[in-house]
This record gives structure tokens, C-alpha cells and sequence, in this order.
């Protein structure tokens, strides 16, 4: 079994003590909330099932399982951490997380397979090896904590009638220089040899990075066309 990442989130509460007002003192009780969620999860708004792969960007020397990266909303965790106090909290809080994921074992997982671990690429002077795969059903849910939040990803898509596309970046995570640039937004599928499929598929992305480091895509179509007459349609695409 592979690494298994998550990403925290921290947020500060108050809380007034006191009933304040007529001139009565009241203070303010400040809390550390840290929630932790998976780096990336896959939705899909799609009435069939969507294969997908998912490539990061060799580290030269793999961060160990137990290492936690952090991020906030602005860059590192660190950053948010202002005060002594949220420091140490911040400090015994990956102690106690690293501590557990260094005695924790884990299931090999179903979304990674050996034989696609063994796939790598190379693009803009990086390599790219295969870290997850697996599969989104119809309008389902797929969690990957197989993704380093400090890499760059790249993900592979396909479906039984459509052959794999072509890695598309989904995440920059090596610099925050490259934290504001554009996505796709689309991606298309080649019809697979021998399959039924009229022609290639083009699936829209809908790609949000959320305070915490941790990604959501969602996998859509624009338009549909429902048939309520209990009659068979055609239908045609007409492209200007």
C-alpha cells in the first residue's frame, strides 16, 4: 500500500463569555478547529460509469507515508498559524496524526493496481507516474487519498465505449506561482475500437480547490434531453 494523504483544514472560533453590556465585562474564548479531508474527490453527473487514473509528479524521494503536508487558505498551514498558542496546537495536533498513520496499516487499496503503478510519462520536464485508479458510477462518489497535496496531478479518463484520453492537469502543487492557472475545462474521449459509440465524447470539468488544499471535480454534461413521451426520438447535434 502506498502513502495515504490528507489535507487539513483550520479554522479559528470565538466564543463570547459573558452577558455583556450595562457596562459588564465580557471576554472572548478562541478555539482551533482542524478538520481533515480527502485531497481529491471525483463526482460524477453522468448516467454511466467513467474510468480514471490518476498521475503526480515523482518527488525524487517520495515523502514517507507518516508526513503530513499542510495548506491553508493562502499557501502553507504555517502561515495561518499567527499566534504561539495555534502554533502549538498546530504542532502537537501532526504528532498525534503522524504518530497514528506511522502504527496505522491499510488495505491494499482497489483503486491502485500494480500494473498501473508501473506507468509513468513525462511532460514539461517532470515525470508522471500512476498513483490511483479506479472508477465513478453513474452519479457517484470516488474518493483518492493516494494524491500528494505537494505534487502537480494529471488525470487519465475513459469509459467502456471510449478509449483513455489524454492526461489533462488538475492540480499544481509543486510552486504557488502556478496555483492561478487555468484548467481545462473539458476533456474528449476517442471512441474504443470495435465499440458502439457514435463518435467522440466531451465531458465538461468542473474543477474547485477549497480552503484546506483539498480538490472537488465534477464530471457533467450541459444539456439533456429527457424523453417523457414513451415515443423514440432522434436527435441531432448541429455545431456552427
Amino acid at each position: 500500500a502506498g502513502p495515504f494523504y490528507a489535507c487539513l483544514r483550520v479554522t479559528r472560533q470565538q466564543a463570547q463569555v459573558g452577558r455583556g453590556g450595562g457596562g459588564r465585562d465580557s471576554s472572548l474564548l478562541q478555539s482551533v478547529a482542524v478538520s481533515l479531508h480527502t485531497p481529491l474527490e471525483l463526482h460524477s453527473l453522468l448516467p454511466f460509469t467513467v474510468h480514471w487514473r490518476l498521475l503526480a509528479t515523482r518527488e525524487e524521494a517520495a515523502p514517507p507515508p507518516t508526513r503530513l503536508t499542510l495548506f491553508g487558505s493562502k499557501g502553507r498551514l504555517a502561515r495561518l498559524a499567527s499566534r504561539s498558542s495555534s502554533k502549538d496546537l498546530l504542532q502537537r495536533t501532526t504528532s498525534v496524526l503522524s504518530a497514528s498513520s506511522a502504527g496505522a496499516s491499510r488495505e491494499p487499496s482497489a483503486r491502485s493496481s500494480g500494473a498501473h503503478s508501473a506507468k509513468s510519462r513525462r511532460a514539461g520536464g517532470l515525470t508522471f507516474d500512476t498513483v490511483a485508479s479506479g472508477k465513478v458510477d453513474a452519479f457517484g462518489v470516488a474518493l483518492c487519498h493516494e494524491a500528494p497535496p505537494g505534487q502537480d496531478w494529471q488525470l487519465v479518463l475513459s469509459t467502456d465505449e471510449h478509449e483513455e484520453s489524454p492526461p489533462f492537469m488538475i492540480h499544481h502543487g509543486r510552486s504557488d506561482d502556478a496555483a492561478g492557472a487555468r484548467l481545462p475545462d473539458s476533456v474528449e474521449l476517442q471512441p474504443a475500437d470495435g465499440a458502439s459509440a457514435p463518435g467522440p465524447l466531451t465531458l465538461l470539468v468542473d474543477n474547485a480547490l477549497h480552503v484546506g488544499g483539498f480538490r472537488t471535480l465534477r464530471l457533467y454534461a450541459p444539456f439533456w434531453l429527457v424523453n417523457r413521451t414513451g415515443l423514440p426520438l432522434l436527435f441531432r447535434e448541429v455545431v456552427r
